[in-house]
């Protein structure tokens, strides 16, 4: 059986395009655990009419606001399936996603499967994909530079199906922000096998989402956790020699998100604390590698 794993906040008009498309499975062994996490939209209640419809949608909800992570994390705890898929409830799939996904992970023997994703504006326009040009596999010690060089392999936890050892193998991260780049790529590199499919099946809408508000204290929580991510990433490429991807890509990115923290925190309150602290290891790191040379 393969559990979809679903966050649900307010996707509005989107949702049950969404709920419909994973109703329309080819593979019909599955099981959505669908989390309401205070939708304010009436999600919740068309989950329940759906619910009664299809015993295989499981709706649950949560008493406060936790955000994807803890929300997803909650999911996961409640899903019963060998395998795992996850659909943010404002997108939608294929029909063959499911059946393409596992037939892949069982003729190449891979703990994950990774597809393509059509991009579509609000109105549902499209407007591009991310896409392999041809099929191929790699190991989890490969992934990493897949992860951080392609444009198909992403971040995302979406557009990938997973066996339940990889996803055991790591708690899905508690973030707001950030959630799925500080769990997905620990979730590659554990894997033994990937393969990659040169098609796309997960529909990825953008919109302005109801997640976040724009407001400073949102901002600040927002950057404040893709330091933390972006920092994870900093010492995980220090701790596997990644010097290349570490001075190219992640050290750039962590010291611009640093520079925007610290300008929207407090300085004397605990989130600029947690942000200096950052800055001094990788401040301190960098002139120690000087001092090498």
């Amino acid at each position: 059986m393969i559990s979809i794993v679903m966050p649900v906040y307010n996707p509005g008009k989107y949702f049950a395009r969404c709920l419909d498309s994973i109703i329309a499975q080819t593979y019909q062994d599955w099981e959505l655990i669908a989390v309401d996490d205070c939708s304010t939209d009436g999600s919740y209640e068309l989950l329940k009419k759906y619910s009664a419809k299809d015993t295989r949608i499981k709706v649950y909800s949560n008493a406060e606001n936790l955000g994807c992570g803890l929300t997803r994390r909650k999911a996961i705890g409640l899903s019963m399936g060998e395998w795992f898929s996850f659909v943010d409830s404002d997108d939608y799939i294929d029909n063959c996603f499911l059946s393409e996904m596992l037939r892949a992970c069982r003729i190449w023997d891979a703990e994950i499967a990774i597809c393509g994703t059509y991009n579509h504006h609000a109105d549902y326009s499209y407007y591009g994909q991310d896409i392999a040009e041809k099929s191929y596999n790699f190991t989890g010690k490969e992934s990493y530079t897949e992860y951080m060089t392609t444009t198909w392999v992403l971040q995302y936890n979406c557009n990938k199906l997973f066996s339940r050892r990889v996803i055991e193998s790591v708690e899905y991260s508690e973030r707001r922000f950030c959630e799925d780049s500080s769990t997905t790529y620990l979730w590659l590199w554990n894997a033994d096998k990937i393969t990659v499919i040169p098609r796309s099946y997960y529909h990825y809408v953008h919109h302005d989402g109801s997640n976040s508000h724009k407001t400073q204290e949102n901002n600040l929580v927002k950057t404040l956790d893709t330091v933390k991510c972006l920092y994870e990433h900093w010492q995980f490429c220090k701790e596997n020699r990644f010097d290349k991807i570490l001075m190219e890509k992640i050290e750039p990115c962590l010291r611009a998100e640093l520079t925007k923290g610290i300008m929207l925190a407090d300085t004397t309150g605990a989130e600029y604390a947690e942000l200096d602290k950052i800055r001094n290891a990788v401040l301190t790191d960098k002139q120690q590698n000087n001092e090498k040379k």
